[in-house]
């Protein structure tokens, strides 16, 4: 088997319709070049629209997410950092004060 029969044997073959821009600018490419920048356009398409849909699957997830309950309040945590104790505040154990 010859490798462009084992290429011809990986591709698939399909029609595009070509607005006469795009026509146009395929048509100043080499043959191989149409190939690929085809490929690379679908390629791009294909993984935005993957990154789309797994931001929205990601978005409703945090709709099951349950709010965490803090270790100290915010104003606790300030005046903590403002005194120097900012070891205290990297601590995740409850601290009195």
């Amino acid at each position: 088997m010859t490798m462009a029969e084992a290429t011809r044997d990986q591709v698939e073959r399909a029609t595009v319709y070509l607005t006469p821009r795009n026509k146009e600018r395929l048509g100043k490419l080499r043959r191989g070049e149409k190939t690929r920048k085809l490929n690379e356009a679908l390629d791009r398409a294909f993984a935005m629209e993957e990154r789309e849909q797994a931001f929205e699957v990601f978005m409703e997830g945090l709709d099951q997410v349950e709010p965490v309950r803090p270790i100290r309040s915010s104003a606790e945590t300030l005046r903590m950092l403002r005194e120097g104790r900012d070891h205290e505040v990297a601590d995740r154990k409850p601290t009195s004060v």
